[in-house]
C-alpha cells in the first residue's frame, strides 16, 4: 500500500487528481500480472493506475498512445518517468458486456 500512497501524493502534486473525497480501490487484476486500482472521486471512478514492470508498462503506453481516436481505449493521463506505473481514464463496465457483437467492436478497432 506504500506505493499507491506515494502514487497518490505525485500524482496530487501534479494537479491531475485532488483530495477531494478521494478513493483508492484495488481492484483484480484480470488479463494482467500487475497490480491495478482505480481512483474515485465523490464515489465515481475516473481514472485506473497499473502498477508493472517497466516493459509491461512501455507497451501499455506505446499502444494506448497510437490509437488515442479509438473510442474503445482510454486516454493516457500520466506515465511515470521510469516506467513502473501509467495512469489512464476509467471506462466503466466489463469486458464485452454491451459492446455489441465481436464483429461490431472488431469493425470499430479497424476503422478508427
Amino acid at each position: 500500500m506504500e506505493k499507491i500512497n506515494e502514487i497518490i501524493d505525485l500524482l496530487m502534486n501534479k494537479g491531475l487528481i485532488k483530495n477531494d473525497c478521494l478513493e483508492v480501490k484495488r481492484l483484480k487484476s484480470g488479463t494482467t500480472d500487475g497490480i491495478i486500482y482505480t481512483i474515485l472521486n465523490k464515489n465515481m471512478p475516473t481514472f485506473v493506475i497499473k502498477i508493472d514492470q517497466p516493459k509491461i508498462i512501455s507497451a501499455t503506453e506505446e499502444f494506448l498512445l497510437a490509437y488515442t481516436k479509438v473510442k474503445l481505449l482510454p486516454d493516457v493521463h500520466y506515465t511515470d518517468h521510469k516506467k513502473e506505473f501509467i495512469v489512464y481514464s476509467y471506462i466503466p463496465g466489463e469486458t464485452h458486456y454491451h459492446r455489441g457483437t465481436k464483429l461490431e467492436w472488431m469493425k470499430i478497432l479497424t476503422q478508427e
